[in-house]
């Protein structure tokens, strides 16, 4: 007899047999990495969405404002208070400043434009190395809205 006789099992060596311990520190690493991406990414994702909100509820307000013909000192305090009513800062995001506020001739009338800057915190900042870092190493996220008021103002 030869040893040509070898049964399934004992040919496949499969059972029971583990990865070397360098490519299981590597699929870890990998993972850790991966991990901490989704969560920059789900970072981003909710300081843009609050930023989103906070500043449509300020243009919203002072846009309304400005409708009810309010002198310009009222119509930035309503915009504050269209801001301050957004959900409160957490962990990773401060809450937002206004960048913009201003009046623009458009081809349908005057415009109010604002612009929102809330700062992000990233849990992995070295994972993104090409961002815009300011302010200690919080990632600026800016977004602005334009409310149409549709004829000269006075504003």
């Amino acid at each position: 007899m030869t040893s040509e006789n070898v049964t399934v099992s004992q040919a496949s060596g499969s059972k029971g047999k583990r990865l070397p311990a360098w490519e299981r520190a590597l699929g870890v690493c990998f993972f850790a990495l991966l991990v901490m991406m989704m969560g920059n990414m789900a970072v981003l994702l909710l300081v843009w969405q609050y930023n989103d909100t906070a500043c449509r509820a300020a243009v919203t307000a002072a846009g309304e404002a400005v409708l009810e013909g309010k002198d310009t000192r009222a119509v930035m305090n309503e915009a504050l208070s269209g801001l301050n009513k957004s959900a409160p800062a957490g962990i990773f995001v401060e809450p937002p400043m206004f960048t913009q506020f201003k009046v623009e001739n458009t081809k349908r009338g005057e415009a109010l434009r604002i612009e929102t800057t809330a700062l992000a915190r990233v849990p992995a900042p070295f994972l993104m190395p090409n961002a815009n870092f300011e302010h200690d190493g919080r990632v600026p996220m800016s977004r602005s809205y334009i409310f149409e008021l549709g004829h000269p103002s006075g504003f």
